[in-house]
């Protein structure tokens, strides 16, 4: 009798941890993507909306990050990928130029532009409407990521809580990084910065450093000699000896010019993407800026 009860017992025991075990696997799958797609144009939005979005979507950026956003066009594949999402969110003011080529074509995508709001720079000198760069700027990029909040909200209003408490984190590093581009430039002992093209307009205008491009908005207008010489001497003239250069690009012109200047060529972050270097470094978009800020210092004293 006894050692019926026991094997009954034991039945009873192995049921339920079946059921227990069965129990945490549906909790478990219940926990994850729940298969809604939005899609990013570059690194800096894809960061912003991963950060607020959390495990609610599922986050993919378009373009690969190690690319450069000026002159990339997406793959048939990839267009196709699109019409699957949510939502495509973009930094807009024409950066994304391959967009205009394939509308047509998406009449059903949902489009969110983080330009909203933001008080664009006239391009119109370099034969483009607006500077796109303002995502370099923490002020700026702090609207932005007001956009992105705002439609996510608009795409998943159940989780609006959640959404608001990751986005107060960003905008809580955003704001002190814009509060301390602030207050350190602005005893920059020298107000203008050699820059690799011209796309520190929203850096110029926020916190008051001028800059001296290379080249364009979109790095168009090569530099030749009259053009060099002439920033040589006005680098001269306004002690500046440093020259900044984009990060993974050739540092070849900004080491002809301190040559002269008897400075020294200084990395700044386009931030467009991201590298598999930076990615083990641990760095992401908010050390970039952070960086960005440390050699632009660097320049300016």
């Amino acid at each position: 009798m006894k050692r019926k009860n026991l094997i009954v017992i034991a039945l009873v025991l192995a049921f339920v941890l079946s059921a227990c075990q069965t129990t945490g696997k549906k909790e478990q799958s219940s926990t994850t993507d729940s298969g809604k797609v939005i899609y990013t144009s570059f690194y800096p939005l894809e960061y912003m909306t991963k950060r607020i979005a959390g495990d609610k979507f599922t986050v993919k950026n378009i373009m690969p990050v190690s690319s450069s956003v000026h002159g990339w066009e997406p793959s048939a594949k990839q267009i196709a990928d699109l019409t699957k999402a949510e939502a495509l969110i973009i930094n807009g003011a024409g950066l994304e130029s391959w967009l205009e080529k394939f509308k047509d074509s998406q009449e059903n995508l949902n489009i969110i532009d983080t330009s909203k709001n933001i008080d664009l720079i006239s391009g119109k000198e370099e034969a483009h409407d607006h500077d796109p760069h303002f995502w370099i700027s923490p002020k700026e990029a702090s609207i932005q990521a007001d956009n992105v909040y705002n439609a996510l909200i608009s795409l998943d209003k159940e989780n609006e809580n959640y959404f608001k408490e990751n986005y107060e984190s960003l905008k809580n590093d955003l704001n002190a990084l814009d509060q301390e581009y602030t207050e350190k430039l602005s005893h920059s002992k020298i107000k203008k910065m050699i820059v690799p093209h011209k796309a520190f307009s929203y850096i110029e205008r926020d916190y008051g450093i001028q800059q001296i491009p290379l080249s364009g908005v979109h790095g168009e207008g090569g530099l030749d000699m009259a053009k060099m010489k002439n920033i040589i001497e006005e680098a001269k003239t306004q002690g500046i000896t440093d020259v900044l250069y984009e990060e993974g690009s050739s540092s070849e012109t900004a080491e002809a010019i301190v040559k002269e200047t008897g400075g020294k060529s200084i990395p700044i972050y386009s931030l467009e993407g991201i590298s598999q270097e930076q990615v083990d470094a641990k760095e992401d978009y908010i050390s970039l800026l952070r960086k960005n800020l440390e050699h632009f210092i660097e320049a300016t004293n």
